[in-house]
């Protein structure tokens, strides 16, 4: 996502690379316009506290080593999520 410090970001680009914000892997242009959209968009800003709480919270009480999903329950939580949020910006019911 090429942007420059002027620009804003939309509530699907935040979800679209939301990870990258997260991981650290964003250029700073785009993490500033990722922030000013935060500081303007509470649902966008309460789904990246999620997003953070939820990485914290697996990696706390997970070990990969030991924690496998079953293949079952991993298709029908991706075709949940599918289903339920395809084309949803966050903070939409």
């Amino acid at each position: 996502m090429d942007r420059t410090a002027t620009k804003s970001v939309t509530c699907e680009e935040c979800i679209e690379v939301l990870v990258d914000y997260v991981d650290g892997t964003m250029d700073a242009i785009t993490v500033q316009a990722f922030e000013r959209h935060f500081a303007d968009c509470p649902p966008c800003l309460d789904f990246l506290r999620t997003y953070k709480a939820t990485i914290h919270v697996s990696k706390k009480h997970f070990d990969d080593s030991q924690v496998t999903v079953p293949p079952d329950v991993s298709h029908r939580l991706r075709n949940y999520l599918e289903t339920r949020c395809k084309g949803k910006k966050p903070g939409q019911g």
